[in-house]
């Protein structure tokens, strides 16, 4: 057995005891147990391997791996004590406001032992921001806060159509416990692509009814996941396989859905992934998807990241019709964008307008937590006269001179796709902030 085999079957699904005992015996004197942990837990399969090591730690190696897998199990408990009740009501206002569960919670409920999968996020979609509006007011409602790691985002498709993200932490920015990403429109892969979500049906997570995406939509999220990734998780071979389970996709729409965004080639390394950490599955699995893309059990440096995502901003550019000066131009902002300093910082020289919108130009809405916290700085006065257009429903933009920010539902924050904000946004942020503008 390889290296790799070995340790996608301790991370699989209910592997045979014969499998797991060849594997730490492939593995033992290859790698040590805080390596080999360390792998296990990017994955986020440590609960499956901490399962699959029962009855098997009779050597100081194994057992070494053994404690750091349970010790990762404990305090993943005390975290879903506190996680999961706050998860499943965000999963029922969900519901009752017309959204869509993707991502880990649809793969996890079928699951053969569901609670042995990875709980992340709570993954939410919606068509548009208006209808993504009362979710984001009900868990502002309930002190919710803006996530200031991974900030809300906007882009404008070829059509003029905005989508993007907003991401939501509990119960606050140091120590958040529960976590809320609402994907508006598309689902965004790379820099760029736009994957279609279709084809939704009535399912369940976290034992709650939910709407999901249809099996082939699902399986194409997990391959555009490990592209966005530019890594192969086990979590996400996992995924795969659990998805195909129990029913039969149509692979030539799984395929198209991918081609959509570049990604038949992480679908490709995903699946052949699956055949090998599962080589007694009896799951219909298609039999060529072609080049598989270089995805690796560990992620490559941001250099190599950054290089990556130029090369499928080109091709996703060039499939879409564009001419090779263009293509390339796209691939340069992708490449600018995933190696810059994006921290929100005051602009000097004092200049920040967010620029023209577009697909490769991402507008971050820094939230009140962050910018309040350059506010300090910030002109005593704003521009006289200050206009203000509709970027989508529920959504204004206002601007003057060089002032700039936005105000959704009741909360105010400032655009920057460089991460550099003016002082005069600044102070026209806490004018919006004290009163109507």
């Amino acid at each position: 057995m390889d290296t790799q085999t070995a340790i996608m079957t301790l991370g699989r699904t209910e592997p045979p005891s014969s499998t797991v005992a060849a594997a730490l015996n492939t593995l033992d004197g290859e790698i040590t147990p805080e390596d080999l942990y360390a792998i296990l837990s990017r994955s986020k399969v440590t609960r499956l391997a901490h399962a699959a090591l029962d009855g098997h730690t009779d050597s100081p190696w194994r057992n070494r791996l053994y404690e750091l897998l349970a010790e990762e199990v404990r305090q993943d408990d005390a975290w879903q004590a506190d996680a999961a009740p706050k998860m499943r009501e965000v999963v029922d206002a969900v519901q009752e406001f017309g959204g869509r569960i993707i991502k880990g919670l649809c793969a996890q409920s079928v699951y053969p032992r569901p609670e042995l999968r990875h709980l992340g996020d709570v993954d939410v979609q919606f068509p548009q921001w208006s209808a993504a509006r009362p979710l984001v007011d009900w868990l502002r409602e309930r002190d919710w806060v803006y996530d200031t790691d991974e900030m809300p985002w906007l882009k404008w498709h070829d059509n003029g159509a905005v989508y993007g993200q907003v991401s939501l932490v509990y119960p606050d920015n140091k120590n958040p416990y529960a976590r809320v990403d609402l994907h508006i429109g598309a689902f965004s892969v790379g820099h760029a692509g736009l994957l279609p979500l279709v084809g939704w049906r009535t399912g369940t997570a976290l034992g709650r009814p939910a709407t999901v995406p249809g099996v082939e939509t699902s399986i194409a999220i997990t391959a555009a996941h490990a592209l966005c990734d530019q890594m192969l998780s086990v979590k996400d071979v996992n995924d795969l396989h659990a998805l195909v389970s129990d029913t039969t996709p149509d692979w030539v729409s799984v395929s198209e859905l991918c081609r959509s965004v570049r990604a038949q080639g992480a679908l490709a390394r995903v699946v052949n992934a699956v055949r090998q950490a599962y080589p007694e599955s009896t799951a219909v699995l298609p039999p060529d998807l072609g080049e598989e893309t270089a995805l690796e059990l560990t992620p490559p440096g941001p250099e190599a990241r950054a290089e990556a995502f130029a090369a499928l901003a080109h091709e996703d550019e060039r499939a879409r019709g564009a001419d090779e000066t263009a293509a390339t131009a796209l691939a340069d902002s992708a490449r600018h964008y995933f190696s810059a300093d994006l921290s929100p910082r005051v602009a000097d020289p004092d200049a920040a307008a967010p620029g023209d919108p577009g697909r490769d130009r991402c507008w971050r809405l820094v939230p009140r937590e962050v910018w309040e916290t350059l506010a300090e700085t910030a002109a005593d006065g704003t521009p006289a006269e200050v206009t203000s257009i509709e970027l989508a429903a529920g959504m204004t933009l206002f601007g003057g001179a060089n002032a700039w920010a936005v105000r959704y539902g009741r909360d105010v924050f400032v655009p920057t796709v460089w991460g550099e904000i003016s002082r005069d946004s600044l102070a026209l942020a806490r004018r919006l902030t004290a009163g109507p503008a």
